[in-house]
């Protein structure tokens, strides 16, 4: 872990791996939206508007996201379709 890096992270991280965070506002359940904008340079309010429709996502913010969790860009995509899914059931 980086130094100065939240826990917080690093525990999402876990959390993804053994499958307990299914979609996005499972992260965000752990880590305020505000916390994880300021690591990734994204606007809080970007972020809240990217959670509520997923579908918005940007491949960047994807990867931008996967780099301060630890995991890959895929993974952070595979839960924003877990979310978009679950909405529209």
């Amino acid at each position: 872990m980086a130094k100065g890096k939240d826990p917080r992270f690093e525990a999402v991280r876990t959390l993804i791996e053994a499958g307990k965070i299914r979609d996005l506002r499972g992260i965000y359940d752990i880590i305020p939206m505000t916390t994880v904008g300021t690591a990734v340079g994204i606007h809080k309010s970007t972020l809240y508007k990217k959670l509520i429709n997923p579908g918005l996502l940007k491949i960047e913010e994807c990867e931008l996201l996967a780099k301060a969790f630890g995991v890959t860009p895929q993974t952070i995509m595979t839960l924003a379709l877990s979310q978009m899914h679950k909405k529209s059931s």
